[in-house]
Order: C-alpha cells, then structure tokens, then sequence
C-alpha cells in the first residue's frame, strides 16, 4: 500500500486558500489527491533533469 501522509500542509491553510475542492477538514481528505500528486511530481521532476521549461497555467 502506498503512503499516503502528506506532511507540511495543514488542512486549514487550504480552506483558507480556496484550493479546490473545499472540505479540507474531513478525514482523509490529503490523501484522496495523492495519486496525482505523485504523477505530476513525476512529470516535473523528469522536466527538471531534462533542463526543459515548464509553463503552468492555473485559471
């Protein structure tokens, strides 16, 4: 089984940010994101040892 703490984020601070989705708070809530998290973990770090830019677009 995959770990799925996160460390440094406190659900708060996402509520407060307005990251979607809301519901922060609730149990197992970091953890249901993970999955992709780790993908895009993943693709930027393959970017980075590639010496390519990267362009994020957040709308």
């Amino acid at each position: 089984m995959q770990d799925c703490r996160v460390s440094g984020v406190e659900p708060a601070e996402l509520t407060g940010a307005e990251v979607y989705p809301l519901g922060w708070s609730e149990s197992g809530s970091l953890e249901c994101g993970r999955p992709w998290y780790d993908g895009l973990t993943q693709f930027f770090e393959a970017a980075a040892r590639a010496d390519d830019a990267m362009l994020v677009w957040l709308d």
